[in-house]
Order: C-alpha cells, then sequence, then structure tokens
C-alpha cells in the first residue's frame, strides 16, 4: 500500500510537468524501480564481509569519518577518514572481499617498507634534495598505510571477539535454500550459537531472524528460540532487539513478500542454487546473492511479472503502452529505490 502510495504521489511531477526531461530518442527509458525491504528482509541480516560493508558495521561510519577503539591503535591515529575521493587504496577495495583486503594490505605495507629503506639512504646532496621533493607523498602514504593497518587489525578483532566466521557460515547455509540444512538441525545449530558466550545479542537475534524466515512452518521451534533469547538475557538487555526477532514473521513472512527469496516458484534459479551448493565458491561467507540480483536481470530481459511489479500509470491503457514499449527495447538503465533501506551488498 505504501509503494503504490508513493508511486502515485510521485508520478505527476517529472512525467507531467517536465517531459521533456524524459525524451532519450533512440534510447529506451531508464526505469524508477520501487521496492519495498520486506520483498527481500534477508539480505539485511547477513554478516557483510567486504571492506566498506565492515567498517560500516563493525566499526561504524559517520560523515566519512569512523572511529577505531582498539587498545592496539594509539590515541592520535584513532579517528580516521574513510573517504573514495580521497584515498586510493580504499576506493579500489570498497567491495573487496576481507581475506583480499587482508593481502592488500600486506602489499601495502611492503611497497611502503622498501620505499622507507631507500629513504634512509640519504648519502648525497642530491639524495637529499630528492627526499624534500617526495617529503609529502611519503609522509602521506605513511599515514595511509598506517590507517588501513589499523583498521584491519580492529575488523579482526571484531570478528575473533564475536565468532564471526562461525556465524556467518551458519547465516550463509540459513540463507542458502539448496544447503542440506534441516529445520532440526537448523535449531539445534542456533540453539548452540544462542548459549555461546562470544556470539552478540545482534547476532544471536539475526540468527533466530533467518531461521523464521527458512522456516517460517516451524512456529514451535522459532518459539522455543525466542524463549533461548529471553534466557539469554536478550530481552531484559535490549527489548526493542528481542521484539525485532518475534515480529519477524508478520514483517517479512512469506504472505508479505512479492519476490521469490528462495527460489521456491523459480524452477531456473532454484537449478542456480543447487548447482552452486553441489560446486561450492571460493568464499563460503559471500556466497549468497540479493534478491535484487535477480529482480534487475529480469527487468533487463522485459520478463518481470507485472502483476507483482506494476506501472504506474493512470491508466490500464497508459500501463499497457509502458509494458508495450519495454517489451520492444527493455531498459537498459534502472534508479532503484527501496522502501526500508538497502544495503551495502546490494550496492555493488
Amino acid at each position: 500500500m505504501a509503494i503504490g502510495c508513493l508511486t502515485l504521489a510521485l508520478y505527476p511531477l517529472p512525467m507531467l510537468l517536465q517531459p521533456g526531461v524524459f525524451d532519450f530518442g533512440s534510447r529506451s527509458s531508464p526505469v524508477v524501480l520501487l521496492l519495498d525491504r520486506t520483498d527481500d528482509p534477508l539480505t539485511p541480516l547477513l554478516t557483510q564481509w567486504t571492506y566498506q560493508a565492515m567498517i560500516h558495521e563493525l566499526i561504524g561510519i559517520r560523515d566519512n569519518r569512523a572511529v577505531l577503539t582498539s587498545s592496539k591503535v594509539a590515541e592520535q591515529y584513532r579517528e580516521v577518514v574513510v573517504d573514495p575521493a580521497s584515498d586510493d587504496f580504499y576506493k579500489r577495495h570498497l567491495y573487496s572481499n576481507y581475506g583480499e583486503v587482508g593481502l592488500s594490505v600486506k602489499e601495502l605495507v611492503d611497497k611502503f617498507s622498501t620505499a622507507s629503506a631507500q629513504h634512509k639512504q640519504l648519502n648525497s646532496l642530491e639524495d637529499m634534495r630528492r627526499f624534500v621533493l617526495e617529503h609529502s607523498d611519503f609522509s602521506r602514504a605513511q599515514s595511509n598505510v598506517t590507517k588501513h593497518v589499523n583498521i584491519v587489525t580492529q575488523l579482526s578483532e571484531e570478528v575473533s571477539r564475536h565468532n564471526l566466521m562461525d556465524v556467518s557460515t551458519l547465516e550463509q547455509d540459513l540463507a542458502n535454500p539448496a544447503s542440506a540444512l534441516n529445520a532440526a538441525g537448523a535449531y539445534e545449530d542456533i540453539m548452540a550459537m544462542l548459549q555461546g558466550k562470544a556470539v552478540s545479542n545482534k547476532d544471536r537475534v539475526r540468527l533466530v531472524m533467518l531461521y523464521a524466515l527458512r522456516f517460517e512452518g516451524e512456529a514451535g521451534r522459532f518459539s522455543g528460540l525466542l524463549d533461548a533469547l529471553a534466557q539469554a538475557g536478550v530481552k531484559a538487555a535490549n527489548p526493542q532487539l528481542y521484539a525485532a526477532a518475534e515480529d519477524m514473521p508478520r514483517y517479512g513472512g512469506q504472505d508479505r513478500r512479492s519476490g521469490d527469496l528462495y527460489g521456491g516458484g523459480n524452477i531456473l534459479l532454484k537449478a542456480k542454487n543447487v548447482f552452486k551448493g553441489l560446486q561450492g565458491v571460493d568464499n563460503v561467507y559471500t556466497q549468497h546473492q540479493p534478491l535484487l540480483v535477480e529482480t534487475l536481470r529480469l527487468l533487463a530481459a522485459n520478463d518481470l511479472n507485472p502483476a507483482a511489479y506494476s506501472y504506474a500509470a493512470t491508466t490500464q491503457d497508459e500501463a499497457l503502452s509502458w509494458q508495450a514499449a519495454y517489451k520492444q527495447r527493455p531498459p537498459r538503465e534502472a534508479i532503484v529505490f527501496i522502501l526500508g533501506g538497502s544495503t551495502y551488498e546490494e550496492s555493488k
């Protein structure tokens, strides 16, 4: 209902008041795709393993700045700028996974160490002159190396402290419909996690939410997991967090979703998931793909179900006209707006 009201409110403004803006000549018109977060409540619940997303989730980014709290980081280096516009290393590795970033930081350190050794060899006036000319670049490189070493240090501490690798493995199994996980086995695995002292309350709640989505018919076991959350102290420490887990079936249950979240209604998509499960992936922590990937693929092929993704039009004839136009020339550009927020994983 909210999506429909927003669509109808936005439609007349640009289309009727400024029609010339939407004259794309021989190109197909871009599409503004309005989606609801309830169609894919799964993606925001998964632990992220790309550099930018990890900094955002485990450290926090505000106004392109992050504050490090590790005891291994000196006080003067704790507030850092994380802005791709001014940091080439960060720009290159925004969407690199955790392992790749670790290797790249090591290469950065090795490169700086070599340059540092060269600067120590000031044997002549010419050496000193060159050092003065290069000193600003050298200092900037030193600052950048220090920053990323410190960031990766804190990320490593957070991953170890909260047992995130084991948590993420279970999350990915719950998210993947092709995994061999069953309701009883998943229940036991999550119970063990809920009772583990290293797992944070936030991660405990996310696991219970993922179970509620994957095994929606298991009301009894879901209730047992909620009881375990309460026994672990989550309800007392953070009632809102506990309530979010309790409300997940009502918020993102199957009757609330228009998308095919687990591929059950799409034979081809389900086959792809099974094949992925049989073949394995390079990184088990990042095997999940957001529903948005499949939605955009269907949009580009003009295969989106018009009943689920209706056109914003004032008349039925206008809607049919849009449908016919995109059938002839499927869109190649889309502006995606997700009511309820988007994730770094979906922005890749």
